[in-house]
């Protein structure tokens, strides 16, 4: 009896800091959004993945895209992960615009999806989504994936949930989603690149991940249109099997095979749109796979919230620079993606020892961030209150005016799924 009723209180006790703790954790999250829109959207509107504390950025030129300089993935230089952050971010700042509509909240997201569209408007092959843009505003890397092109769609779904956007802006909106898939369609749902050496990724491979985003992917469209060919093919591809003879809701259910430091920032992306099918699902059976999946992936999630005790706060940062031409040599030209991502590898050996503040920030800031917003969003009430007191230490751990790389950004997003899961 007396240990029953220690866990209850402690199970209380949770719940009493999660709700105390909203206001601390809103200015935290005002703090987050004051530095990354000073120092991290760039002229065109368009994240990149790190700065100088006080905004400096090396932007890759016309010349070194061209060149595929230092790979042809973009990787370790400022513009890798434009359509992947945008997407993301736009998703909290379309949150913070709806707790606070505001002209400013309303322009943020406003720029986060005009950067979106230039993503998709500088690239020269149908389907395919810029990694992000240099220093002349159109050139790019030769290789997207599916870490681009997700968010993508995820970010401009949830834009047109808000008010924002008038007749004509939602047309628009809606004409690029249908274009776009329309395109992937086209090439049997490969991630093309501006050569055609250059796919990555094929969101029928009947990998969870990939589960996921095509069925999340055709969900968003047939919410923007109401055609119901996109409903059609939605239930076609949940219910029935991937190459590997797996059917979709069986992938998703199961929840990723490989939860690591290394995976949660896309896998959180996955839970949140897992979330977003079981929310607008009808279907009682569908709902139960969707159910299970948020929990099983929460649970392999939760305990790499804890890597933020590893990270000191008052320990002096390591080393910073904001110029990825360091890493070079070593250097050499590439036929295809796999000789780009070989390279890239080799790169990032050098990178990690030159500019080592932003591979302890990937390595332990990032993954407990995105594992908290994985547990935020699981539907799993014991789960979530027994994490909460950690998940709350977590956000008020850092001095987000310190760091280099902009991930930080999901506080935003976690506090958004805090905020909501609290008010029901």
């Amino acid at each position: 009896m007396l240990k029953y009723l220690s866990i209850l209180c402690g199970l209380c006790l949770a719940g009493q800091q999660l709700s105390a703790s909203d206001e601390e954790l809103n200015r935290k999250a005002d703090e987050v959004n004051r530095i990354l829109w000073s120092r991290f959207i760039g002229k065109d509107n368009v994240m990149y993945d790190y700065t100088g504390l006080n905004g400096e950025v090396v932007l890759p030129t016309p010349e070194e895209c061209a060149g595929d300089v230092p790979n042809a993935l973009g990787w370790w230089t400022p513009i890798e992960n434009g359509g992947f952050f945008n997407g993301m971010y736009l998703i909290a700042q379309c949150d913070r615009y709806d707790r606070n509509k505001t002209p400013e909240n309303r322009e943020k997201v406003r720029r986060l999806v005009a950067g979106l569209y230039k993503l998709q408007d500088v690239g020269t092959v149908p389907g395919f989504i810029a990694r992000g843009v240099g220093s002349d505003g159109q050139c790019h890397y030769t290789a997207s994936s599916n870490d681009q092109n997700f968010p993508w769609f995820l970010g401009l779904g949830r834009y047109l949930e808000t008010d924002i956007p008038d007749e004509a802006e939602r047309r628009e909106c809606v004409e690029r989603l249908v274009r776009h898939a329309e395109a992937l369609q086209k090439q049997n749902w490969m991630i093309p690149g501006e050569r055609p050496d250059f796919v990555r990724g094929w969101w029928l491979d009947g990998e969870y991940t990939a589960c996921v985003h095509i069925a999340t992917a055709t969900r968003v469209l047939y919410e923007a249109t109401g055609d119901e060919k996109w409903k059609k093919l939605h239930y076609e591809l949940i219910r029935g099997k991937s190459p590997n003879g797996i059917e979709r809701k069986v992938s998703i259910a199961a929840g990723p095979k490989n939860m690591a430091n290394w995976s949660a920032w896309f896998l959180s992306n996955c839970q949140y749109a897992v979330r977003i099918l079981l929310q607008r699902e009808t279907d009682p059976e569908l709902k139960k796979y969707y159910a299970a999946s948020l929990r099983n992936t929460a649970r392999g999630a939760a305990s790499l919230i804890l890597w933020y005790k590893k990270f000191n706060p008052t320990a002096e940062r390591p080393a910073f620079t904001p110029d990825w031409h360091v890493m070079m040599p070593p250097f050499s030209p590439q036929k295809n993606g796999g000789e780009a991502a070989a390279l890239a590898l080799e790169q990032n050996k050098v990178w990690e020892k030159k500019s080592p503040a932003i591979a302890q920030e990937k390595g332990l800031v990032k993954p407990a961030l995105c594992a908290a917003w994985i547990v935020a969003l699981s539907e799993d009430e014991e789960l979530k209150r027994g994490y909460m007191p950690e998940i709350r230490r977590m956000i008020l751990h850092f001095d987000y005016s310190k760091f280099h790389y902009a991930t930080f950004f999901y506080v935003e997003n976690l506090v958004a799924t805090l905020n909501e899961t609290t008010s029901r």
